[in-house]
């Protein structure tokens, strides 16, 4: 079973990932790490939670991460106009409290811990922006050849991007983020617009 860390920001999209991933038995989920994306880092940290819950799943410790990009402002458009002012489709699901559901070591630091104890037993899952590995890159750029894969949802190779005619929203909203994680060195696993459509 390979071990795997999500980072994520749900988004009705990442939900169904994330339901997939908890369901495979291919697949044991160590973590879930959570940054800003879909909605702000708030709701996409209660998101993961709401997501655990009704799969049976609280035993999948919840990190929380980067509230914005790395040297940028965040669109404080999110996506809401996508995914509803919930960020699941207006599901009007339970809102947990943060302090109720997150572990208290930041994301970056427990991706750095966990790849770092493991050395290529551990694959990222990365379905957001790419915030909180560039920064656990920048702490510890031994991650790049200590982590399996990463495993990353951007980019758009045969369609056009979904904001702007050549990016596609996890790149587009990151790019400093993109950029270090594409010169780190690390195995990198590409899913791109075109595969998710």
């Amino acid at each position: 079973m390979k071990k795997v860390i999500i980072d994520t920001d749900p988004g009705i999209d990442d939900t169904a990932a994330l339901l997939l991933a908890l369901a495979s038995p291919e697949l044991s989920v160590v973590a879930i790490t959570t940054g800003y994306g879909n909605g702000p880092l708030e709701v996409t940290t209660q998101n993961v939670y709401r997501i655990l819950r009704s799969a049976n799943r609280t035993d999948v410790p919840i990190y929380a991460g980067a509230y914005k990009p790395l040297v940028r402002d965040p669109s404080l458009g999110w996506a809401l106009h996508v995914h509803g002012a919930d960020a699941l489709g207006n599901t009007n699901l339970p809102v947990p409290k943060i302090s109720d559901v997150i572990q208290h070591t930041h994301a970056d630091i427990e991706i750095i811990n966990r790849v770092m104890a493991e050395p290529g037993q551990i694959t990222l899952i990365a379905l957001g922006r790419l915030t909180n590995i560039a920064v656990a890159l920048s702490i510890e750029p031994n991650l790049a050849t200590s982590v399996s894969k990463i495993v990353v949802m951007g980019g758009a190779i045969h369609v056009p991007g979904n904001v702007s005619k050549f990016a596609t929203a996890n790149f587009y909203e990151d790019p400093e983020s993109a950029a270090i994680l594409y010169q780190s060195g690390a195995p990198i696993v590409q899913v791109s617009l075109d595969v998710c459509n």
